[in-house]
């Protein structure tokens, strides 16, 4: 029996180095892409949701250029992902679920979209838009609650005021409150339900703007003084404006001596 020398045994072992130091290469490879195609697998691509505006009934106006200026969130409602609150105090956030657009500015959007469908003489325009006009009614709306809630309804809780800039009409500040129930847990049926709370809270803006308008319209025909306005109303003339009769000469006595 042959025995390796010294320089064969050495290129053996160098051999075996070589092949081991592929084989835990291989493994490291093999095992990176399975963590790779697993970490995929639990990060499903996003989907991405929109609100969308509603028709509804017509509500006379007049001709008004409208503005709505940039609605307010609660700081827990402007993030992209969707938010629901089915426990008091605690907020879940879908991962894969998220807003198309900023919530803020779809809400604005799609308002101004259901105003205009429901004061179909009137203009609507947002403060973000492109648009820049003097409006004879602005808008501002403050938005509390908008979300699905643990009495498993979608709620909107908002107040709304309504200035005249350029009127003597009265301001108007009003709360609404209005809730939907889902028909299934969807996503979107939330989306359907939220989009019908926007349209919801239009048709109350829609008839608080026309209300306004009907009672300035009555108090200038009344001849009544407009509310807000400082200026007296007008009054008959005075008795003491009209020419006094002139008063008849009248003899004096000669003096008696």
């Amino acid at each position: 029996m042959k025995r390796a020398t010294p320089g064969a045994r050495g290129l053996m072992g160098g051999r075996l180095a070589i092949h081991l130091a592929a084989g835990h290469l291989a493994a490291s490879i093999v095992a990176g892409s399975l963590l790779a195609m697993s970490g995929c697998a639990s990060s499903p691509e996003p989907q991405f949701y929109a609100l969308f505006a509603s028709r509804g009934g017509n509500f006379v106006s007049g001709p008004l250029q409208i503005q709505l200026r940039r609605p307010g969130l609660p700081g827990y409602l402007d993030r992209p992902q969707i938010v629901r609150q089915e426990q008091p105090g605690e907020l879940e956030l879908a991962g894969g679920e998220r807003w198309g657009a900023p919530l803020e500015d779809m809400v604005g959007s799609i308002l101004a979209q259901n105003l205009a469908e429901r004061l179909p003489k009137a203009r609507v325009f947002t403060e973000s838009g492109g648009i820049s006009s003097v409006p004879d009614a602005q808008l501002e709306v403050d938005i509390q609650r908008f979300e699905l809630t643990g009495r498993g309804a979608v709620e909107l809780v908002a107040q709304v005021a309504v200035h005249w800039p350029q009127a003597l009409s009265a301001e108007r500040l009003d709360r609404y409150a209005f809730s939907r129930v889902p028909k299934d847990r969807s996503t979107l049926q939330l989306v359907a339900q939220m989009s019908g709370l926007l349209a919801d809270l239009a048709d109350g803006i829609a008839r608080s703007i026309a209300e306004s308008k009907l009672e300035s319209r009555a108090e200038v025909e009344s001849g009544a003084e407009p509310r807000g306005d400082g200026a007296a109303a007008s009054s008959p003339p005075s008795s003491a404006s009209e020419p006094a009769p002139a008063s008849e000469p009248v003899e004096e006595e000669p003096p008696k001596r």
